[in-house]
């Protein structure tokens, strides 16, 4: 790789790493290979750019975060998603009814299916953002 070639590199990382339209992970997993000179830097940028989320399960904040997470119940992680503003109003009210199941039936089949109608939400809310960024590129 020539001097101009690692110093477009470098720009299209710290463009990354500067943009919102990036998720924290993504930005974060390029600083640090950026800060290390990781050589497989140009492989993740393009892989970012192209839209993929990178993380990089050896920085320490993302051991900080793991640690963290791992403290969670399952019920802080659904509170924390519900509470949280990006999170589509279709998700919200379909794991607040999958959750309604839990609680005002002793019927198992609805227990067995309150998770599915989760996971079912959750692709049918990929499959709408996938959809949205073929049609306008965005993230």
């Amino acid at each position: 790789m020539t001097k101009a070639q690692k110093q477009k590199l470098r720009e299209r990382a710290q463009a990354i790493i500067n943009s919102k339209s990036y998720d924290e992970d993504t930005r974060k997993s390029i600083a640090h290979m950026l800060e290390t000179s990781d050589p497989e830097l140009a492989e993740f940028v393009r892989r970012a750019e192209r839209g993929e989320v990178i993380a990089d399960w050896t920085t320490p904040a993302y051991e900080a975060r793991t640690r963290e997470l791992l403290a969670q119940t399952p019920a802080d992680h659904l509170a924390a998603l519900l509470a949280h503003p990006d999170t589509p109003e279709v998700l919200r009210q379909n794991m607040r009814d999958a959750l309604r199941e839990f609680q005002n039936t002793l019927d198992l089949a609805a227990l067995y299916q309150a998770p599915q109608t989760i996971r079912l939400s959750f692709e049918l809310y990929e499959r709408e953002q996938q959809a949205r960024q073929q049609k306008g590129g965005t993230r």
